[in-house]
């Protein structure tokens, strides 16, 4: 069984931010959702489950409401369902949250694994976007590492307004210098996903890609193996619990706004407070075939694994290649370039 735990408060929400979430305000508001996800997981009355392989906390930001929220969780989940051998419990922090005690409390709890959202080390992309300073970052490095974190994981944002062309390659480097770092995610800036004032303060075009392909060939040559489209391990460090989403397993949500699959269904919980103390979902749905087997494809593509033969219109194929989206190499489709974020809108004509 894989869990994640949505923790729906931030310190203020940034620029680039579209999940359900609101500014960590009361400390009574706090409380009174993290008694309603325990009652939640208390609810779930599945009891053929097996142990958990994998509990993911995040946000939101996790970090933000303490490690003893984080550990009272962990416990009812440890007390309800047990631990596979080999369980990855991850929690996503802010940089400004990590000191070494707060890390040291983790590690207690049984977190043992850390994703930490750096996004950027220039300090004006950083004050745009409404993030700390980078040597916040450097220094919640340094506390995770003392505390004896060996999995963390950096996310950088490429496209982020202010950054120079070589600004996210330079973080990873900088980071990677200084840092054992066991897993690099490099995201793109999804298209609208920002306001309106930043349009014109990023670099454009073809640079944009440069900038990915770039970050990918800097973490392939530090031995990181790609193995999803945003995302970079060294051997054995591959995050556990988003594998099983591209590999399509079954995953319970918790939390506002989760979504679950679970045995061919999928649903959704209720995105604003007062429906989800009501336990209200807002979707849930059988998937149809046709249904899986886009998202299979889908997920084929993002982990470089999609089988050439379940491309049925090679015309389609043919035309995607030539925008440098997509090859086929050694019978399977891949992805050429950063364009995976318009993927989902054009990939139900190939399958």
């Amino acid at each position: 069984m894989r869990a994640y735990v949505h923790v729906p408060f931030c310190r203020q929400k940034c620029g680039y931010c579209k999940f359900a979430l609101t500014p960590f305000v009361r400390e009574t508001e706090v409380e009174r959702y993290f008694i309603a996800l325990e009652k939640e997981i208390a609810a779930f009355c599945d009891a053929d489950v097996g142990l958990l392989e994998t509990l993911y906390f995040w946000g939101g930001t996790p970090s933000a409401v303490g490690a003893e929220r984080i550990g009272a969780v962990i416990r009812q989940f440890s007390d309800r369902f047990g631990w596979a051998d080999d369980a990855e419990i991850t929690v996503e922090a802010n940089p400004e949250d990590l000191t070494e005690d707060f890390c040291r409390s983790l590690r207690g709890f049984g977190v043992n694994r850390l994703s930490v959202g750096v996004q950027s080390l220039d300090d004006r992309v950083l004050r745009a976007v409404g993030r700390t300073d980078s040597a916040t970052v450097f220094r919640a490095f340094e506390s995770a590492f003392s505390a004896g974190f060996a999995n963390v994981n950096a996310d950088i944002i490429v496209w982020l307004p202010h950054e120079r062309p070589g600004g996210s390659l330079a973080a990873l480097k900088a980071l990677h210098e200084r840092f054992p770092l066991a897993h690099s995610s490099v995201y793109l800036l999804e298209a609208g996903a920002y306001p309106k004032a930043w349009e014109g303060t990023r670099f454009e075009g073809e640079a944009l890609a440069q900038e990915y392909e770039a970050c990918r060939e800097f973490l392939v040559g530090k031995g990181f193996r790609h193995y999803e489209v945003s995302n970079f391990a060294k051997p054995g460090f591959e995050s556990k619990h988003n594998r099983g989403y591209w590999e399509r397993r079954d995953v319970l949500g918790f939390g506002l706004s989760a979504a679950s699959l679970w045995r061919g269904e999928r649903f959704e919980n209720a995105a604003s407070f007062s429906l989800y103390y009501r336990g209200q979902k807002v979707a849930c749905e059988t998937l149809s075939q046709a249904q899986v087997k886009l998202e299979e494809a889908l997920c084929g593509i993002r982990t470089f694994s999609l089988p050439a033969e379940l491309v049925s219109d090679r015309a389609k194929l043919a035309e995607f290649a030539e925008l440098w989206w997509l090859a086929e190499r050694d019978g399977k489709i891949v992805v050429t370039s950063a364009w995976i974020i318009f993927l989902d809108h054009i990939m139900s004509g190939l399958i």
